[in-house]
């Protein structure tokens, strides 16, 4: 088994690990003053080594190659007079998938036992600085040399997908010899439940459902001492979550189980958290109206455009002109690029899921349910629309596709 990394797997694998683990305030640490970042001179670096000898070992790599190049190239010619800056940054995660299949060349030999120990790794990092934060014993680092944005800063709606890959990548691989950390995986949840983002923490509980779907499923002849301790654990994380709902000290009003009405006593943050699900709704009525009275409904309103703003719907939005997602991939995905790219950027997704289908290991099956995790919580949060979203789907979906010794 290989153990030993090349240059450009640990640049891939470092941009990975360094994305989950570092969260939003990671993705801006690079140049002082530049948009030149870290993760993404890993990522493009590591990557750039390998895009010679893609096309020869990823199916339909000149299908992606050619028609995401034409995709963001009429994307830029749409409008010139936007920030390109800004048009770069909406077109982010389709750049990513850009260079989807180099990446997944580069990693082709890469062994499954170290992409879990990534995932550990990438998940532990970022509990180690979250639980403390949400707990309110770690406060934002302001180093402007470092990072454009506080380091430690909260995105908890990410620490959600953060802490879900963490339940899921901590279980038990039995065929990789590695066993499960039950303590972690209720860690992971007891974070969800005292961050501040009920989308977050649905998105942990969706990924505690996964984790034990797939034990079920990939291993249903395990010895009955094994099921006991899965079982076991699955209960402890529920009831560590459950027992520090009792207490204020722990689950504040801000918590996203005070949000989410499942602790007793802050009926002030339950309607909050209603507020804020009727406020987003109606900025998702606003964007669509503003679609559709402007016929951009085919096309949508296109890369650069503020169109939050432009909509009216930034008033639902905190009216902070620097809001510039509705908080719903989907949507957001709709009205930028329309029906034409919202039907394209789901047959890309499809395209990838149906190549990888050939493989049916617990990885697979492991890697499968963090592309779900990923979307599900993109749906409430702004969370593909970044650098700390879309780069790890792209390198996820990746490694669901690569094909070791030339397969």
């Amino acid at each position: 088994m290989k153990t030993r990394l090349l240059g450009r797997e640990k640049m891939i694998l470092g941009s990975l690990i360094a994305s989950i683990g570092f969260g939003k305030w990671g993705s801006y640490i690079g140049l002082p003053g530049g948009n030149i970042f870290l993760i993404d001179i890993l990522f493009f670096t590591g990557t750039l080594f390998s895009i010679l000898g893609a096309g020869k070992r990823f199916r339909g790599s000149g299908y992606f190659y050619f028609s995401i190049v034409f995709f963001i190239s009429i994307q830029f010619l749409r409008d010139v007079n936007v920030p390109i800056f800004v048009a770069i940054r909406d077109l982010l995660p389709f750049i990513y998938l850009l260079a989807l299949p180099a990446c997944s060349y580069a990693l082709r030999n890469v062994s499954e036992i170290t992409i879990v120990r990534s995932l550990r790794l990438a998940s532990v990092i970022h509990l180690s600085w979250f639980l403390p934060s949400s707990l309110g014993l770690l406060n934002p680092l302001n180093i402007p040399t470092i990072s454009q944005i506080p380091l430690f800063t909260e995105r908890a709606d990410h620490s959600g997908i953060a802490m879900g890959i963490g339940v899921v990548a901590w279980s038990a691989f039995p065929t990789l010899k590695l066993q499960p950390n039950y303590f972690v995986i209720s860690l992971c949840i007891f974070a969800a439940g005292i961050g501040r983002s009920r989308a977050g923490l649905f998105t942990a509980l969706l990924a505690l459902l996964l984790h034990f779907f797939f034990k079920e499923k990939l291993h249903a002849r395990v010895k009955m001492k094994e099921r006991f301790i899965l079982v076991l654990g699955m209960t402890l994380a529920s009831l560590t979550m459950l027992f520090s709902a009792q207490f204020s000290s722990i689950a504040t009003g801000d918590s996203s189980l005070a949000r989410a009405g499942i602790v007793g006593g802050f009926d002030e943050s339950v309607e909050n958290g209603n507020n804020t699900s009727r406020a987003r709704l109606l900025a998702a009525k606003s964007l669509i109206n503003w679609v559709s009275d402007n016929d951009m409904q085919l096309f949508g309103a296109g890369p650069g455009r503020e169109m939050v703003y432009q909509s009216g719907a930034v008033r639902f939005l905190s009216g902070n002109s620097e809001v510039r997602s509705p908080h719903n991939w989907f949507l957001g995905l709709y009205s930028r690029y329309g029906i034409m790219g919202f039907i394209y950027w789901c047959t890309l997704i499809g395209q990838i899921i149906f190549l990888g289908r050939d493989k049916n290991s617990q990885l697979q099956q492991t890697l499968q349910a963090l592309v779900l995790i990923i979307c599900f919580c993109s749906s409430f949060g702004v969370i593909m629309e970044s650098p700390f979203g879309s780069l790890p789907m792209a390198i996820i979906l990746a490694l669901y596709v690569r094909r070791r010794n030339g397969v």
